[in-house]
């Protein structure tokens, strides 16, 4: 394997209990991101055709796969031991840093005529950098 999986690593020098955990994040985690794209595509689908409310709470309806997520990371971050859960923390500090300057450098550049991307990436982008991270301080660590 090219580039290392931080779960999958995990995983494999855990003890049962530990493993249970990794399995049910993954599970937890696949299933919010079923529902997220699912509500996604209902929501894309439908908010033209609304007004008022409706089009706003049709508009947010991908939120609740995006809170289930939430729910699933955290939950998997409460019931990991205090060096993973001190790794996963440098990781989040390291990630916001790098997503405050991704997001910010496109913002400059968009003064310079660069289209404007949709605010929707800057999760994603900190997501990317937290798993570079997590990675980078995986290696440290070995």
């Amino acid at each position: 394997m090219l580039i290392d999986d931080p779960v999958s690593d995990l995983e494999h020098s855990c003890t049962p209990t530990e493993r249970r955990n990794v399995r049910r994040y993954q599970l937890e985690l696949l299933g919010s991101l079923l529902v997220y794209a699912a509500l996604l595509f209902v929501s894309v689908a439908n908010v033209d055709r609304l007004a008022g409310t409706a089009k706003v709470a049709v508009a947010i309806l991908p939120m609740l796969g995006f809170a289930a997520m939430t729910v699933a990371i955290v939950r998997f971050v409460m019931k990991t031991d205090e060096f993973q859960r001190q790794s996963f923390v440098t990781a989040g500090a390291i990630a916001a840093v790098a997503g405050a300057v991704v997001t910010m450098l496109l913002g400059f550049l968009e003064n310079a005529g660069v289209p404007r991307i949709s605010m929707t990436w800057v999760w994603p982008i900190d997501c990317a950098a937290f798993g570079i991270a997590l990675v980078m301080l995986r290696r440290r660590y070995r």
